[in-house]
């Protein structure tokens, strides 16, 4: 198996799975399939919440951080339904 096939395989997406899941399968798999709430950077090994922050500042949110809903939020404004 090549590369990409290796590493989505040991991504989870749903049945059918909506453009918020596909982008997170590829920016921050940990990210798939949890809450808006959830806050990229709080895994063992996936970086600190201010790093992910610093490097992605078009997805932080009003607190600062990088969240689920706050990466759905700007995929709605670039992609609305």
């Amino acid at each position: 198996c090549g590369p990409v096939t290796a590493y989505f395989r040991h991504v989870t997406l749903p049945e059918k799975p909506s453009t918020a899941d596909l982008y997170l399968a590829n920016f921050y798999p940990a990210a798939v399939g949890k809450s808006d709430d959830y806050i990229m950077g709080d895994v063992p090994g996936g970086g600190s919440r201010q790093q992910i922050a610093a490097a992605n500042q078009i997805f932080v949110g009003q607190d600062g951080n990088v969240s689920v809903g706050s990466v759905k939020n700007w995929i709605k404004t670039k992609y609305p339904p």
